[in-house]
């Protein structure tokens, strides 16, 4: 399979000048490869950025539990949890090292990312989230809308049986709505899904 597929079909980008849209999925907009060459481009200005001492990262919290999350998106998507396949690790960037991540998803997506993404890793069954706040903040967005995504990825996969070799845009474009509507549901202030009381 091209890696440009596989790039496309799980991935989440983190990275604010990637994602300019509300949904924040760059794989929306349809040119993974055109993308990915801004990727390298900017590694450049990454290795100075090493080189600068960055003041200390402010990370998000997500707002209701993974499992809450988890049931809410099957409940949205009309989906039965099934005890007998288990729900995946969730993996924060705040504590977890990034070396962590990307052996996770070098199989998967043919390339080794120089940042956290947010993913799903069907292989080892986890979600992998980055957890910038200033990225969150500056989107309009929440690391619970974000793991709402990537749930939508896994219910694809272990419940629709996808293969992630045959994702289009429409498995990407399920996972943005559902996505969308967690949000507009859920995260306003006071606002707690069924599931999470």
């Amino acid at each position: 399979m091209k890696s440009w597929a596989i790039l496309a079909a799980g991935l989440a980008v983190s990275a604010p000048a990637w994602s300019q849209s509300p949904a924040s999925d760059w794989s929306r907009s349809g040119d993974a490869r055109a993308l990915l060459a801004g990727w390298r481009e900017d590694r450049p200005a990454a290795a100075q950025a090493r080189r600068t001492p960055a003041a200390a990262k402010r990370w998000a919290a997500p707002k209701h539990a993974p499992a809450c999350v988890l049931a809410t998106v099957a409940d949205m998507m009309g989906i039965t949890l099934r005890p007998d396949i288990p729900a995946p690790a969730v993996r924060l960037e705040s504590d977890t090292p990034l070396e962590r991540f990307q052996d996770a998803v070098e199989p998967q997506w043919g390339l080794r990312p120089g940042m956290f993404l947010n993913a799903y890793v069907p292989s080892s069954n986890e979600v992998f989230l980055t957890a910038d706040a200033s990225y969150y903040g500056k989107l309009k967005r929440f690391l619970d809308d974000s793991l709402a995504h990537e749930y939508v990825h896994f219910f694809q996969v272990q419940y629709k049986k996808v293969r992630l070799e045959d994702f289009s845009d429409a498995e990407e474009g399920e996972a943005v709505q559902y996505q969308t509507e967690f949000r507009d549901r859920y995260m306003t202030p006071g606002v707690v899904p069924p599931r999470c009381r």
